[in-house]
């Protein structure tokens, strides 16, 4: 699989130096993994049945379980994860469930179904509250009562907190930036059109910047500047199909059926790769990147990539 694709087209990875010995040995599931999100030294790994397991990543050669959330089975499908404190966002196409954590143990505290918040895209926690990004809008759900109130009334398909709380989301042709009291008065920042051929779709932010997925595409947006400023665009023609991309520093990683590949410091071009069994979705982790794939967890030390000049690097 390292030389070709599901789409049937032939590559030749790209390395420069022997870059698998980053990739630490991969943790197999038991059942598919549909998303992870990270913080600290955990990961916690959501299944399509809302369960979840949290890893400790504090040795990555050796991911060792340290809680799980087991629940009655329904037809309920999630499809997104968000640790925030103590407490776990799984949500998606039916709604959102709230989890606490208590040492290893995990108790449901609250749920909002379908009939009431729509499909759930993304969740993040701001100031005691949870905003959502749904199929009905902007929806913030209020702690201290059991409001939930719509600061945008249009679908969102992707949505994510950037480093100084501002809100990053799609509408699926343009990218909006907003603080949350800006959103309560029901306006925006900062607007980049990015236009319906590219569909934009999923959204990370990481420091000063944020990763948008398309249909086939990857943005690169600069958030330093007052007007959000396109950085790159990598196109699935040259890396292959991309399903999910993260920054460390001002490096760009993208995963996909071609594995971990790596842009280089422009994010116009692929300059190198990694043989990787976890190729589904990624998150940052402090120099380190985790990765999932359909049933496995894999971690991979980036620190070579992120750094001038790599030690290990060869002609």
């Amino acid at each position: 699989s390292y030389w070709g694709d599901p789409d049937g087209e032939f590559f030749i990875p790209i390395a420069r130096w022997s870059t698998e010995s980053s990739a630490r040995p991969s943790r197999s599931f038991s059942k598919p993994a549909i998303a992870i999100d990270v913080a600290g030294t955990r990961a916690v790994v959501v299944f399509g049945d809302g369960e979840f397991q949290i890893f400790d990543l504090s040795d990555p050669a050796n991911l060792v379980i340290v809680a799980e959330y087991r629940r009655d089975r329904d037809l309920a499908r999630f499809e997104g994860v968000r640790i925030e404190g103590s407490t776990v966002a799984v949500f998606g196409s039916d709604g959102i469930e709230l989890v606490r954590l208590d040492g290893e143990d995990t108790q449901r505290e609250r749920t909002w179904g379908r009939d009431r918040v729509g499909s759930v895209v993304g969740a993040e926690a701001i100031d005691g509250n949870w905003l959502l990004g749904t199929n009905r809008g902007l929806l913030l759900l209020e702690s201290d009562s059991d409001q939930i109130r719509t600061l945008i009334a249009q679908p969102i398909l992707g949505m994510a907190r950037g480093s100084d709380d501002r809100i990053i989301f799609t509408d699926g042709t343009s990218l909006f930036i907003a603080s949350l009291q800006t959103l309560r008065s029901g306006r925006v920042e900062e607007k980049l059109h990015l236009g319906r051929g590219f569909h934009p779709q999923r959204v990370h932010a990481g420091g000063q910047t944020a990763v948008v997925l398309g249909a086939r595409d990857v943005a690169w947006v600069d958030l330093r500047s007052a007007q959000p400023r396109l950085i790159s665009r990598i196109s699935g023609k040259e890396a292959g199909r991309i399903h999910d991309a993260s920054v460390i520093g001002d490096q760009l990683f993208l995963i996909g059926p071609r594995g971990l590949q790596v842009t280089d410091p422009s994010g116009q071009r692929v300059v190198d790769s990694v043989d990787v069994d976890a190729r589904r979705r990624i998150e940052a982790a402090g120099r380190h990147l985790v990765i999932i794939g359909e049933k496995s967890l894999q971690v991979v030390d980036a620190t070579p990539f992120v750094t001038p000049a790599p030690a290990s690097a060869e002609p």
